[in-house]
């Protein structure tokens, strides 16, 4: 009888654990962080802190880019596409290495106080380093400082890596200082975040 009564309480107690364990999985699953307590990978993934640059050269050519998360221009609009192969790449928790770069910017989405000083960004951010490959979707501005130049700030979200496989975002901050022709320029990229 008394083994019985242990059998069927280990019963309860092992349906119960699997049945959180379900749960913690699908919220995890849904873009929701695992309950506090949970047996996840989430939940105890170690957080790796990413900062880093990028710098190289941009081509500007018309219309939209064609590489992943950057092609994106919406029926009507004109678009132009900002490209930077093999650009320098250096991060804390990367290592060094290489990228390229891919973004379109929606000139006919303008905005901003004075009229025609921003536009839309979405990029794609592909590379290739010491520790890790990732690749990154980014999302942006870009507008025209005073002096000419154009500079964009955006999030970047990991999209893909051998080494991180929770999460992975990214604050930028960018720089391109177009040549007298404006058909390239020179990029400086700085980021910070993490990623698990």
């Amino acid at each position: 009888m008394l083994r019985k009564i242990v059998f069927g309480l280990a019963v309860v107690i092992v349906t119960s654990m699997l049945g959180m364990q379900a749960r913690a999985q699908e919220w995890s699953s849904g873009g929701w962080q695992a309950a506090p307590g949970a047996s996840s990978e989430a939940a105890s993934g170690r957080v790796v802190h990413l900062n880093g640059t990028l710098k190289g050269t941009v081509a500007i050519t018309d219309g939209a880019c064609t590489q992943g998360f950057s092609a994106q221009c919406p029926s009507g609009h004109v678009c132009e596409c900002f490209t930077a192969m093999g650009a320098k790449f250096s991060s804390s928790g990367i290592g060094k290495g290489s990228a390229n770069l891919f973004a379109t910017v929606d000139t006919s989405a303008t905005f901003g106080p004075l009229g025609e000083d921003c536009v839309p960004l979405y990029a794609e951010f592909d590379v290739i380093a010491k520790k890790d490959s990732p690749n990154f979707d980014v999302i942006g501005g870009a507008c025209f400082n005073p002096q000419g130049n154009i500079v964009s700030n955006g999030t970047m979200g990991l999209a893909s890596s051998n080494l991180f496989t929770q999460t992975g975002y990214l604050a930028y901050t960018a720089t391109i200082n177009p040549n007298a022709s404006g058909s390239s320029g020179r990029l400086t990229l700085k980021f910070s975040g993490a990623a698990q």
